[in-house]
């Protein structure tokens, strides 16, 4: 009787410190992100946009690796953005306790992508490393745009708009340096032509 006792009560002690043990472990790994929504007033055409950072937090108690990327939902009326249209700089970084990390977010819209409304859902986790430690741990932020129609030609040329704004001015001054150059390319052929004439 003694010793079934003493088993009972190290199966119990077992089981109580090993809930302890969870929670504690669970404790640690912890994130936040910020804001908790964006979104982008303006209907957009096919093009690069710079969007706003969102601001990744390490609410735990331990030092963790972390990762943002674009969570999939089941179901959404919004129409779910392809992961290439959105890119996160750094996309993944490591944090202290209480540390946090600002993410950079651009949206690549595409010449032939969908029209409608867009919902995205930028998601922050610490990475696992398969003790199981972090499994179910993430923070997400709302992401909400609107691509609205365009025909190729719009298309096409909302893209080189893009091109050039982003890169201003260094695009524009590639783009004066290289119509000069056409420009005197045709004035040379055309006086060669004219010297030409002339001594005949």
């Amino acid at each position: 009787m003694k010793s079934l006792l003493k088993f009972l009560v190290v199966v119990g002690l077992s089981l109580v410190i090993g809930g302890l043990g969870v929670s504690y472990v669970q404790a640690q790994a912890g994130v936040g992100i910020m804001p908790g929504i964006i979104r982008v007033d303006e209907a957009l055409l096919p093009g690069h946009y710079n969007l706003p950072s969102v601001q990744v937090v390490n609410t735990g108690q331990v030092a963790s690796e972390y990762e943002v990327e674009l969570a999939r939902m089941a179901e959404q009326k919004e129409l779910q953005a392809p992961p290439e249209f959105i890119s996160f700089s750094p996309k993944s970084f490591h944090l202290e306790p209480g540390a946090n990390q600002v993410v950079s977010l651009s949206l690549d819209i595409p010449i032939k992508a969908k029209p409608g409304d867009y919902l995205a859902y930028i998601e922050a986790h610490p990475v696992a490393h398969g003790n199981g430690m972090t499994i179910g741990i993430a923070a997400a932020t709302k992401l909400f745009f609107t691509i609205k129609p365009a025909n190729i030609v719009v298309g096409v040329f909302a893209v080189i708009s893009s091109f050039f704004s982003i890169r201003a001015p260094i695009s524009y001054i590639v783009l004066g340096v290289v119509l000069l150059g056409i420009v005197v390319f045709f004035l040379r052929r055309r006086i060669s032509f004219e010297v030409r004439v002339g001594r005949k």
